[in-house]
């Protein structure tokens, strides 16, 4: 089979494992089935070489996420796909890389922050739709996409640019924060984002 071919392949079969996670409300088979096109990449070899093609194919497995998360409140699975976005993502964050001296493209630095935008939004549109009260996992969750994004922002950018990414991420968390303490009047929510 080719590379994409594969890819693909391996990522129908994912989505069909959490579909029937879906049908029969079992979380752990829905992890499995996250795992699984995570390491897609790695069995298929996709990306080596184009960090942000890798990313792409992430972001859209992570779309994935997003559907089962808001429909079944199973917000660990935020969590999971962080864990998997992080690790490919190491070799290019310089304090754990040996390619220090790589310089991403325009297009993967704007995929890297827009994982940080999506992952805010599935875990403030579960909190949402599922009326439903904090976690332990919503507060790993924020934790996580900030520290995320602050070390792209001190890792990737120039130090001119830096103030500027790290206003936006924060009128980012202010404004949803702001937004969701206004639909739900839950302070612990406020609270969580906004620190």
């Amino acid at each position: 089979l080719p590379q994409f071919a594969a890819l693909v392949f391996i990522l129908l079969i994912s989505a069909v494992v959490s579909l029937i996670a879906f049908v029969y409300k079992k979380e752990s088979v829905a992890h499995l089935g996250l795992i699984a096109a995570f390491s897609a990449p790695l069995m298929t070899n996709f990306g080596g070489n184009d960090f942000g093609a890798l990313l792409l194919y992430l972001f859209v497995t992570t779309l994935g996420v997003l559907w089962l998360t808001i429909a079944t409140d199973w917000r660990s699975l935020i969590f999971t796909s962080q864990v998997g976005v992080f690790l490919y993502s190491l070799p290019y964050i310089e304090m754990f890389s040996y390619r220090s001296n790589v310089e991403l493209n325009s297009f993967a630095t704007g995929m890297v922050f827009a994982f940080g935008v999506l992952f805010f939004s599935i875990a403030t549109l579960s909190l949402l739709k599922n009326n439903s009260k904090q976690k332990t996992v919503d507060v790993i969750v924020a934790m996580v996409n900030a520290i995320y994004a602050v070390v792209w922002i001190f890792n990737q950018e120039s130090t001119t640019v830096q103030s500027i990414m790290l206003l936006f991420v924060a009128l980012l968390y202010a404004s949803g924060t702001f937004f969701i303490f206004r639909i739900t009047n839950d302070v612990q929510t406020f609270l969580l984002y906004f620190v």
